[in-house]
């Protein structure tokens, strides 16, 4: 990846002294946000140098925010460490509800954990009352998903139960961003984000900050993120700095106002570089209008629940079940992906013929690892600019 010069970064030295990284909290810090944290913290170091490591990490906050007025943000949700009891110590990521049954978020916060490990918490803005406490049926983090570049950083959660009566927010469209999310819209970012320049400090109640929308060219610039930002990520902030920029937890939602003027249009998905307020150094957010495509076949249902190594990890007729259903969906969601790509050159695959193994198992698991690779390719192309 490409870093900034040396002049750029000897320019940045005063920026990072401020970057707003989230501190582990005194008060029942959970390994979980620690290692969002360190995600975060990769990245930035990717984009500004290892030599300011350090100074990363002794100086992580986040500015600003005011208290969400109650029930403005419905639709917002807390990943919790199913581990831990207390909820405000559980928390480590947000997330948007956008079906009664999902949730979308980022795939950093989710990226190797299975869905015994979270539970999600919907229907308050509080870490301290009300609210239902959900189990996780299945987490889907999408197949092209780079953990060191944080490209196509979204991820999907299927509830086990049904959060009813709630009002959700809405993925734009790619055909809906010219019109709901041009450069220089105002958006509204929340979450529950460490609001103490030391670290910790780790609200109870929801935050919400407003912030415009930037271009990827003003993004990319050599005085900001030098061409790290890809097709797959938007930026909002303040150009000049000196306000508040984002105070919302990895994976929580950035909406704007839709047709009707409610704010319940998702255009992103907070990412990486979160919440700066400092010059040129904006907030990087997943860009829901190229990523929704996905998610949606996702929530249609054509979403894998039997991977492949769900099935490595079993033997005999379990093993067979598990390679019979992981093919079936496979199936399914490759055709569905072929059917909105039609027209559009989808390149050349790994032929199912290549699994020659006598063995049924093999052949099976083979076939299985062929068909996600096919499906990897497909949503991907999905999300092209």
């Amino acid at each position: 990846m490409s870093r900034l010069t040396a002049a750029a970064l000897a320019a940045a030295v005063g920026m990072l002294t401020s970057l707003p990284i989230s501190a582990p909290a005194a008060d029942g810090v959970t390994w979980r946000r620690e290692h969002v944290r360190q995600v975060e913290i990769a990245a930035l170091e990717r984009v500004f140098g290892k030599e300011f490591a350090a100074q990363l990490h002794m100086r992580p906050h986040v500015v600003g925010g005011v208290k969400a007025p109650p029930g403005q943000w419905p639709f917002q949700v807390a990943l919790l460490d199913a581990s831990v009891a207390n909820n405000a110590n559980a928390q480590f990521c947000g997330g948007a509800l956008i079906d009664k049954f999902f949730v979308v978020t980022a795939a950093h916060c989710v990226f190797g954990s299975r869905a015994a490990e979270i539970d999600v918490l919907t229907g308050t803005q509080s870490l301290a009352t009300g609210g239902t406490r959900r189990h996780v049926a299945a987490i889907r983090v999408h197949p092209s998903y780079n953990d060191n570049t944080l490209d196509y950083d979204v991820a999907v959660i299927k509830l086990t139960s049904a959060a009813t009566g709630i009002v959700v927010s809405r993925l734009i469209s790619q055909r809906q961003e010219t019109a709901l999310a041009p450069v220089g819209t105002q958006t509204w970012v929340t979450g529950w984000g460490s609001t103490k320049a030391a670290g910790g400090g780790y609200p109870k109640d929801l935050y919400q900050v407003s912030v415009p929308l930037v271009s990827r060219t003003d993004c990319n610039d050599a005085n900001s993120y030098n061409g790290e930002i890809t097709a797959r990520m938007i930026c909002a902030g303040f150009k000049n700095g000196g306000k508040d920029s984002c105070d919302g937890d990895s994976g929580g939602p950035m909406v704007v106002k839709d047709s009707l003027g409610h704010w319940r249009a998702q255009a992103g998905i907070v990412s990486w570089g979160d919440g700066c307020a400092q010059p040129n150094l904006y907030g990087v957010y997943s860009r829901v209008a190229v990523l929704s495509s996905w998610v949606n076949h996702i929530v249609a249902g054509l979403s894998p629940v039997h991977t492949s190594a769900d099935c490595e990890r079993l033997r005999g007729l379990p093993q067979l079940a598990c390679l019979d259903a992981a093919i079936s969906e496979n199936r399914r969601e490759i055709e569905s992906y072929l059917t909105e790509l039609r027209g559009k050159r989808t390149g050349e695959f790994e032929p199912e013929s290549a699994c020659t193994s006598r063995a049924t198992a093999e052949r099976k698991l083979c076939l299985v690892k062929v068909m996600e690779k096919r499906a990897a390719v497909l949503a991907g192309k999905l999300a092209a600019d």
